[in-house]
C-alpha cells in the first residue's frame, strides 16, 4: 500500500490526533499551558514560603505585602512569556519564543525596579522588595528555562558522525 505522503507526514498523524512537522510529542516534550503554569505557581509558592519568615521580620516594601506584590508581579510576567512562548514554539519559530518570552518575564520587573530607584527614596528603603523581584525573577527563569528546553525537539542526524584524523607529518 503506497501513499503520496513521506515518512514525516505520516508520522504526523499518531493516536487520532494531529501533531505540527518538527515538533516532537510525548510526556518528556509536549506540555500545555496549564502544566506550566501550576509548575511555575508552585515554585514561586516554595520561594514565598522560603521567605516569609524574613518578610515577617520587615515593614514597608519588604514586609508581607511587598513579598506578595513581588510574587504577583513575576508570576504573571512569567504566565504570559509561558503563554506567548508555548504558541510561538508551536507555531515554529523557537527562537522567537525564547526572545519575546525573556523580555515578557524581565520587562515588569525591571522597570518596578528603575521607578522605585528614580523614585528618589533612600536607596536601602527598597531593598528588600528588590531582592524578593530578583528571588522570584531567576526561579522563573531557571524553571521557563527547563520547560523551553523541553519544548524544543530533538534533531537527530541520519548521516553517520565524520571522524577526523589528524597526522602529525612535520
Amino acid at each position: 500500500m503506497s501513499d503520496a505522503c513521506g515518512p514525516s507526514q505520516r508520522s504526523a498523524f499518531t493516536n487520532g490526533s494531529f501533531t505540527m512537522p518538527g515538533l516532537t510529542t510525548g510526556p518528556a516534550t509536549s506540555h500545555g499551558f496549564l502544566r506550566s503554569a501550576t509548575i511555575l505557581a508552585a515554585c514561586m509558592l516554595a520561594v514565598a514560603l522560603a521567605l516569609t519568615p524574613f518578610a515577617l521580620n520587615q515593614s514597608g516594601s519588604g514586609g508581607m505585602s511587598g513579598l506578595a506584590v513581588a510574587a504577583t508581579i513575576c508570576l504573571l510576567s512569567g504566565l504570559a512569556a509561558e503563554a506567548v512562548s508555548i504558541f510561538l514554539a508551536r507555531s515554529g519559530t523557537p527562537l522567537a519564543a525564547a526572545m519575546v518570552g525573556m523580555a515578557l518575564r524581565m520587562l515588569p520587573p525591571l522597570v518596578l525596579c528603575v521607578a522605585l530607584a528614580l523614585s528618589g527614596q533612600n536607596g536601602r528603603q527598597h531593598l528588600a522588595f528588590v531582592l524578593y523581584l530578583l528571588a522570584f525573577y531567576l526561579t522563573l527563569l531557571v524553571i521557563e528555562t527547563c520547560l523551553a528546553v523541553r519544548r524544543v525537539p530533538a534533531t537527530t542526524s541520519s548521516m553517520p558522525a565524520k571522524h577526523v584524523v589528524h597526522s602529525n607529518n612535520g
